[in-house]
């Protein structure tokens, strides 16, 4: 019998900016501001992490997470 499971799958993405500041204060804040507005975001990157987690009707993990090393 056919059972039905959730599936979350969670990526990490690492992408590079460049943009121009006097400190690294300030390039951190600009970054933070320009990722807030969608401006400075990972549009496919690189992926550098991904798992896959099975969880049944529950809510219950039914397997250890599947890793994609980067």
């Amino acid at each position: 019998m056919s059972q039905s499971y959730r599936i979350i799958i969670e990526e990490t993405v690492v992408g590079e900016f460049e943009l121009s500041a006097s400190s690294p204060v300030e390039a951190f804040e600009k970054a933070k501001e320009k990722y807030k507005a969608g401006i400075m975001v990972n549009e496919p990157g690189e992926c550098q992490k991904m798992q896959i987690y099975v969880l049944d009707a529950k809510g219950d993990r039914q397997s250890e997470p599947k890793h994609k090393g980067g």
